[in-house]
């Protein structure tokens, strides 16, 4: 909920009319992103579970070449698993370091790193319950965009973030599951 504020905050900010805004946030991007996540759960045989994944980003060029980016991403599947009902939901904010390089005069690429903090909740229908666990990951990935109207991008993002959640060696019954994540997504970002 306080990410939502922030950026609706973000947003109002952008929308003002002030010099102040219009200066300070020259060349920053806000946008969605609307993609596939697949995970491997190391928990149960390595199975590559595939469902739809959501995001909101902000995106500030730092030098002509790098651009800080801060993402919120959001994923949940719902599978049944060895007789039992499963429900995993991920959050994640990610902050990146993206380089930024034109080709030719129509596509956009970017190549990003940094770290996602995320929060993972798993939920059984068993004796287990709900298990929740935070923790951060590292983030890599890169992007292709176009302008596609005036100061509207559409692009392709994939990304992989490695070692969310913990697996237990004692294959205890408490144990939350690890997984690393693939994810591909269409952004659509708005240039100020």
């Amino acid at each position: 909920m306080k990410l939502m504020l922030f950026v609706f905050f973000v947003l109002a900010l952008f929308s003002s009319e002030n010099s102040l805004s219009s200066e300070l946030f020259t060349g920053s991007k806000v946008g969605v992103k609307l993609g596939v996540k697949g995970v491997n759960d190391k928990s149960y045989r390595d199975k590559l579970t595939i469902d739809e994944s959501y995001g909101l980003f902000f995106s500030y060029p730092l030098t002509s070449d790098f651009h800080g980016r801060i993402e919120y991403n959001f994923f949940d599947i719902s599978e049944s698993t060895e007789g039992k009902d499963i429900y995993l939901n991920e959050k994640t904010i990610s902050v990146l370091l993206e380089y930024h390089k034109k080709i030719g005069l129509e596509l956009d690429t970017y190549i990003f790193a940094g770290s996602g903090y995320w929060q993972l909740e798993r939920n059984e229908q068993s004796d287990v319950g709900n298990l929740s666990l935070d923790g951060f990951s590292p983030v890599v990935g890169g992007r292709v965009e176009r302008e596609v109207a005036k100061n509207l991008d559409l692009g392709l993002q994939l990304e992989y973030i490695p070692w969310i959640g913990k697996e237990d060696r004692t294959k205890s019954r408490f144990d939350i599951g690890s997984y690393d994540s693939f994810q591909i997504s269409l952004v659509l970002g708005f240039n100020f």
